[in-house]
């Protein structure tokens, strides 16, 4: 039977395999966002051609995250960049996008890493993360018509980029085509005769 020290020392190797396990996790969930952030970019093609949006190919096919989260990370590593969000984690993340005040948006991302690193690299769970904002960026937390017109903003703003980076493939794929067609049309030699032209003669 284990006496009083061994039994506090398992339980301490306990939490660090846990903590680490944890690490892991979050880890890889940032991990498997920009998998997903990959294959918006790189896939495009593919997906575009049946859905309209990113959102839509990932509730649709994917299931994970919810189109909503996946806007806001998406807002997030555009705002705060992937470096920011491997530091604080995702849930710090999302809940610095709702500070509006630079200086107080910073306060908020340094405390949080700080927060990280005494933790041993393990992130601020959500409900920490939103409490630690509230202390820095006091404001309801009800979810207002002026909150919920912000998250929609936010969720166009995302399919806009979208929107406007298929627009810009779509352009170059018109001019390909277009200059293709040109060649296909342009005067041939032999007094402007096709070949079936001028085995017919």
């Amino acid at each position: 039977m284990k006496n009083g020290q061994e039994k506090e020392t398992a339980l301490e190797s306990l939490v660090a395999r846990c903590a680490d396990a944890r690490k892991r996790y979050e880890g890889n969930e940032i991990d498997y966002y920009e998998y997903l952030f990959a294959v918006q970019e790189d896939e495009r093609e593919l997906w575009s051609g049946v859905y309209p949006t990113f959102e839509t190919f990932i509730e649709k096919c994917v299931g994970r995250p919810n189109p909503a989260k996946w806007t806001r990370y998406v807002a997030a590593r555009s705002e705060l960049g992937l470096d920011k969000i491997r530091e604080v984690g995702i849930p710090s993340a999302f809940s610095a996008l709702a500070i509006a005040n630079a200086k107080r948006r910073e306060t908020y991302l340094e405390e949080q890493a700080e927060w990280s690193r005494q933790h041993n690299g393990v992130h601020a769970s959500e409900q920490y993360a939103e409490t630690a904002r509230q202390n820095v960026d006091p404001k309801p937390e009800r979810a207002t018509p002026s909150i919920n017109r912000l998250r929609e903003v936010e969720k166009l703003r995302a399919e806009n980029a979208e929107l406007r980076r298929e627009c810009g493939r779509l352009r170059r794929e018109n001019d390909a085509l277009t200059k293709q067609l040109e060649g296909l049309r342009a005067p041939k030699k032999n007094g402007g005769k096709s070949r079936s032209e001028m085995r017919g003669a």
